[in-house]
């Protein structure tokens, strides 16, 4: 095989790995302290601010029980991997 096919596949392999543990444009701004992981504070913080850009009505009873359900290992954090379930 052709070098270049090689190092094309290995480095298109790699990205894909990346793409998905790589943070979101949403997780980004949803983490405003910048630690890598978002809280439920946070969480909460982010949905009411959806919530207005939409126009509905914030629920952070609703925000609490997705972030709970998303908190897979249930260590009080989202993780990115976690932000992106559904």
């Amino acid at each position: 095989m052709n070098k270049w096919i090689t190092l094309s596949l290995l480095i298109l392999t790699a990205s894909m790995g990346f793409a998905d543990r790589a943070p979101t444009k949403n997780f980004v701004w949803a983490d405003t302290n910048r630690n890598g992981s978002i809280t439920i504070e946070e969480f909460i913080a982010v949905r009411a601010v959806w919530a207005e850009q939409r126009g509905s009505q914030r629920d952070d009873a609703q925000a609490e029980r997705i972030f709970l359900n998303k908190d897979r290992n249930k260590d009080g954090e989202l993780s990115p991997e976690e932000f992106r379930l559904r």
